[in-house]
C-alpha cells in the first residue's frame, strides 16, 4: 500500500492550501516529519491512484469520483476537532461508504 509520501512527492509546509471558503480541512494529522495532509492533497492523490486502477477507460471517471468521495465525512466539525486533537474520535468512513 502506498503512503502519504508515496502518492504526493511535495513539502507539504510549504504547499498547505485552504480548501472552500478559506477553511483548512486536515486529512491527516502530522507524519515524523512534522507533515499535514490537507483533504485536498488526500483526495486528489487518492483519485490519482484510483484513477490507475480502473480496469477500463469506460470506469475511470467512476474510480477518480470513488477516490475523490472516499473520505469525505473528514470535512464534518466533529473530526476536524478529532484531528485538532480538540474532540472525541469521529467516524467518518460511513459518510464515504454512503455516497
Amino acid at each position: 500500500m502506498k503512503t502519504n509520501a508515496d502518492m504526493e512527492n511535495v513539502d507539504c509546509k510549504s504547499t498547505l492550501k485552504q480548501d472552500t471558503e478559506g477553511a483548512l480541512y486536515i486529512a491527516h494529522s502530522e507524519n515524523c516529519y512534522g507533515e499535514l495532509q490537507t483533504m485536498k492533497q488526500h483526495s486528489e492523490g487518492v483519485a490519482r491512484m484510483m484513477k490507475s486502477f480502473a480496469l477500463s477507460g469506460e470506469y475511470v471517471d467512476v474510480y477518480t469520483y470513488c477516490g475523490l468521495l472516499h473520505d469525505v465525512g473528514k470535512y464534518s466539525k466533529g473530526f476536524q476537532k478529532y484531528i485538532r486533537a480538540e474532540g472525541e474520535k469521529e467516524p467518518h468512513a460511513k459518510w464515504g461508504a454512503y455516497m
